[in-house]
């Protein structure tokens, strides 16, 4: 996914001068990284529903070589530097268990609760109650597969937020 990175344009421009605007593509992408259904992105960006899947499926997703928004995320996810992931760990008190078991969800997040269970050699309900001990850590009640879906969303979110944080402190510090 090389254009990936696209989304990822400084605000301002290096001399000052006026912010760059975003493209629709730019911001439909980041909307599909968030928490948002396509309902809800739609009616924030003035559109309809049909007009916004029609852009995502025809335009962004080949662009970025994916066909899914959740292989849109798997992607972006490869892209979240584990240190990143280790303090997440450290933020909600994991347990060394339930640190390789949020390893495996959010670096695979195709595997299947028994394939996980099967990577660190434990059975199916030691990793559901691993799992459900991250979710609860994380402030997520009840077991669906939505949780798992949520832990990514909060991962790459937590990340996109200190990614946008070091870059106000890099502008400041070049205004200084």
């Amino acid at each position: 996914m090389t254009a990936l990175h696209f989304i990822h344009l400084p605000e301002h421009q290096a001399n000052g001068k006026q912010p760059l605007e975003q493209t629709p593509e730019q911001k439909v992408l980041l909307a599909l990284l968030g928490e948002k259904t396509y309902a809800e992105i739609a009616t924030d960006l003035g559109t309809n529903t049909q007009a916004l899947y029609k852009l995502v499926t025809q335009k962004i997703y080949p662009m970025l070589g994916v066909r899914t928004r959740r292989e849109l995320f798997v992607e972006a996810l490869r892209r979240v530097p584990r240190e990143h992931l280790q303090h997440l760990c450290e933020q909600y008190h994991l347990t060394k268990k339930e640190r390789l078991t949020f390893f495996l969800m959010v670096r695979k997040p195709q595997l299947k609760r028994e394939e996980i269970a099967s990577e660190l050699h434990s059975s199916e309900s030691t990793m559901r109650n691993h799992m459900n001990r991250i979710y609860r850590k994380m402030g997520l009640s009840g077991t669906s597969a939505k949780h798992r879906t949520m832990v990514i969303f909060r991962v790459y979110k937590t990340w996109q937020e200190t990614q946008t944080e070091r870059k106000e402190d890099t502008d400041e510090e070049h205004r200084a």
